[in-house]
């Protein structure tokens, strides 16, 4: 449900990134409703970089799969890596920032 993602992701951003994340999740939500995208991510890894008494860094591998009506049911496949920028506010890791690493798209080509 895009709709409530970034309320329910919400509580796990901080700063400018939740602003930003929430203008995106915002952006595409009627297009994605239009299109019946179904989306799924798994995390697949996930490692600390950096880890201080306030601040830490990990790295995070995704797979991501999407599927549309549009696309006659071909999935859309990518893995993803991120650098997670975090933040200890009130006991919590908030995530300040999202940096993409890598980017591979395996979708079927027709």
């Amino acid at each position: 449900d895009m709709d409530s993602l970034p309320d329910r992701a919400g509580r796990y951003l901080a700063g400018d990134f939740a602003v930003e994340y929430r203008r995106y999740i915002d952006a595409i939500v009627e297009s994605n409703k239009q299109a019946q995208v179904s989306n799924s991510t798994q995390v697949l890894g996930a490692a600390v970089e950096s880890l201080s008494p306030t601040e830490a860094s990990a790295l995070v591998y995704t797979n991501s799969v999407a599927t549309s009506p549009r696309t006659k049911g071909i999935p859309s496949l990518r893995y993803l890596s991120y650098r997670l920028n975090m933040e200890l506010r009130n006991r919590q890791w908030l995530i300040t920032k999202m940096t993409a690493i890598t980017s591979l798209d395996l979708t079927p080509r027709l």
